[in-house]
């Protein structure tokens, strides 16, 4: 192996471990105690608001994630009201829906 394959090697090797690190780091900001994950279309942010309402949250995050007010929540893939209370460790996503074939105007 040639010396310049060994420096490659080393400097992937490098790169991995730092990549490794950052993820490392972020998975634990994600897990941390009193955590939620909060997503809105291409915006995610996790956030210690584990115990609040929907309501709560929306208020919360609505400006950063440009969650409109007319967006429905759901909780882990299922719908959920303004006054359903979220739990540590749970994925709120807020969707607003476009109009739909065949609706009436």
């Amino acid at each position: 192996m040639s010396e310049d394959q060994k420096n490659n090697e080393i400097e992937n090797q490098n790169l991995n471990d730092g990549l490794s690190e950052i993820n490392e780091e972020s998975l634990e900001v994600r897990k941390a105690p009193g955590n939620i994950e909060v997503i809105h279309g291409a915006y995610n942010m996790s956030l210690p608001l584990a115990g609040s309402k929907i309501s709560e949250i929306r208020a919360e995050a609505a400006e950063e994630l440009n969650i409109p007010a007319d967006a429905e929540p759901s909780v882990d893939g299922q719908p959920v009201g303004e006054d359903y209370v979220v739990q540590e460790g749970q994925r709120i996503t807020f969707v607003k829906h476009a109009g739909e074939k065949g609706a009436a105007v």
